[in-house]
């Protein structure tokens, strides 16, 4: 899965190569947010995709992603 929507966990997760293949010329608002994989490991993110347009269907969204190298 390249991106996860969930509004129970109240963030929005992008990987970086699928962010540069979409979204490649956007740029990324500065983060200090880490992402934890597992116990004592964790990954630092890239930035923040703000009002990437997602569409599904005929719903048309308009949200924010947390980019991180997954």
């Amino acid at each position: 899965m390249d991106v996860l929507y969930n509004p129970t966990v109240g963030a929005n997760i992008m990987s970086a190569s699928f962010a540069s293949a979409y979204f490649g010329n956007e740029p990324l608002a500065p983060t200090n947010k880490s992402l934890r994989v597992a116990p004592c490991s964790s990954l630092n993110g890239r930035g923040i995709l703000h009002s990437a347009t997602i569409h599904h269907g005929v719903v048309i969204m308009v949200l924010d992603f947390h980019i991180f190298d997954i």
